[in-house]
């Protein structure tokens, strides 16, 4: 397991060894949950992404979703709802 404390050090430490599962906040001190995201576009062998916030939104989501998270949740009222 390893932590990174911001974006600057995700990007780094992913660089130097690739991940099987991230877990980030939405919000970064220096950019988005959504940044680390984008780290793995591109990937074959992407991986598995949960994006936890406490100020999300609908639209935050659906932006977390399309950019590979694989569920969504935040600490008020839940984001997303099984149909």
């Amino acid at each position: 397991m390893e932590s990174a404390g911001d974006l600057q050090r995700a990007r780094a430490a992913f660089a130097a060894s690739p991940w099987d599962l991230v877990i980030t906040d939405l919000r970064l001190p220096d950019g988005s949950g959504l940044d680390v995201l984008r780290l793995f576009d591109g990937l074959a062998d992407p991986p598995a992404c949960l994006m936890i916030t406490a100020f999300g939104s609908v639209r935050d989501a659906v932006a977390a979703l399309s950019e590979g998270a694989c569920c969504g949740s935040s600490l008020g009222p839940p984001m997303l709802h099984a149909a």
